[in-house]
């Protein structure tokens, strides 16, 4: 199971800090969705609050 972000955006301005949705779920669907926040704190400098997730075998990653 892995999460990743569903919502297109990421806050625009230093020091803002929103809540994005993400998925969970396997290689082909979503299952779940969890939101978690996003603070802007400089050029391409991002600061990811993941909740704990679900259960032990969940796992969160990042990537582009």
């Amino acid at each position: 199971m892995y999460f990743c972000v569903v919502d297109d955006y990421l806050p625009l301005n230093i020091g803002d800090n929103i809540t994005v949705r993400a998925c969970a779920g396997n290689s082909t669907n979503c299952s779940m969705f969890h939101d978690i926040e996003v603070k802007n704190c400089g050029p391409d400098n991002f600061v990811f609050y993941l909740y704990p997730t679900f259960s032990q075998s969940e796992a969160y990653c990042i990537g582009t």
